[in-house]
């Protein structure tokens, strides 16, 4: 798995491929915790558990602003099932800010106002009728 990209403004689900075998005993999924867990700065980590979803599981990770700071962030995948501990992924985690979207006028001398009212003064209303020969 390649590093994880989460934006902070936005909710992110995260599908994760967990296979879990044993052939002495059934895996049941109620048994099993999957979980993300986001390593911030002074020690802090952020730990979002997973939920079954079909052959795979899926981990909600909530809007982070505010929470969360930009940036690569360490990051680890842990399962814990019939009380024994698996850490399946370390990796990174990038931190991003949703992207922001501008709208400027073209024309630096003009307020974004004044420019449309300029332009709705250029256009002119053209009626179209139509002849119908009887």
């Amino acid at each position: 798995m390649k590093n994880l990209i989460v934006e902070k403004s936005e909710e992110n689900v995260i599908d994760l491929d967990v296979k879990i075998k044993n052939n002495s005993f059934d895996v049941e999924s109620n048994n099993t915790i999957v979980r993300v867990v986001i390593e911030d700065n002074n020690n802090l980590n952020y730990s979002f558990n997973g939920y079954k979803k079909g052959d795979n599981y899926s981990v909600r990770i909530p809007k982070l602003e505010g929470i969360i700071t930009e940036g690569e962030k360490k990051c680890f995948v842990e399962v814990v099932c019939h009380n024994r501990y698996f850490r399946v992924w370390d990796g990174k985690v990038v931190i991003i800010n949703s992207p922001q979207v501008a709208l400027t006028s073209r024309n630096s001398r003009l307020s974004l106002k004044e420019a449309i009212n300029r332009n709705e003064e250029r256009c002119q209303l053209v009626t179209v009728t139509e002849e119908v020969l009887v």
